[in-house]
């Protein structure tokens, strides 16, 4: 039972990290970035490749990850999302080609690796392992849980907090979309200009 527990935690942990992760890009960018899981992915397969292909240490591969999803990322804004913001296109469709993109770059990858589960060669990432009565508890699994719970800290102001604007009698009209100098913006017809 405590490790069916454990495995809920972790996936859930896994959950959570890709929900801050995109509240981070909407937040930022003003748009539904549905290439999110991708990116992440990307880095998953990126260290892959420098462990298993390249031969190099997991403390290398990593930074290597990272710089891999930057580029990405870069190159995800330059394809999918400028050429609409210089359009002015609606919301939706900077949605629609982040999942096109996302489409695309899953392919490539499958025409790699495959579509079957893989999995880092064994030894080359630092691992422990934790017994708890009858529970192996994975070191990996438990960083992964720990950096869910140190990320997804409260980031949201205090409700008791809200500012004087907010909670003014006129800000109980619908929201209305509007067009700002990042991107797409949904902003209450009471919110103060930028």
């Amino acid at each position: 039972m405590f490790e069916q527990l454990y495995n809920a935690i972790f996936i859930g942990s896994i959950y959570a990290l890709f929900a801050v992760g995109f509240a981070l890009v909407f937040s930022v960018l003003d748009i539904l970035n549905l290439a999110h899981p991708t990116v992440f992915m990307l880095g998953a397969f990126a260290a892959l490749f420098a462990i298993a292909t390249l031969g190099l240490p997991w403390w290398l591969a990593v930074p290597i990850a990272f710089v891999a999803t930057g580029l990405f990322g870069i190159l995800l804004d330059r394809i999918a999302f400028a050429p609409l913001r210089r359009r002015g296109a609606p919301p939706l469709s900077a949605m629609i080609s982040s999942l096109a993109v996302t489409l695309a770059v899953v392919r490539v990858v499958e025409l790699r690796y495959g579509g079957d589960f893989i999995t880092f060669p064994a030894g080359t990432v630092p691992s422990f392992l934790i017994h708890v009565g009858g529970a192996t508890l994975e070191g990996v699994r438990l960083a992964i849980i720990a950096l869910s719970i140190a990320s997804s800290g409260r980031s949201r102001r205090p409700s008791s907090s809200r500012p004087a604007w907010a909670a003014s009698p006129a800000c109980s009209s619908p929201s209305r979309t509007t067009r700002s100098t990042r991107g797409w913006a949904s902003r209450s017809s009471c919110a103060p200009s930028p």
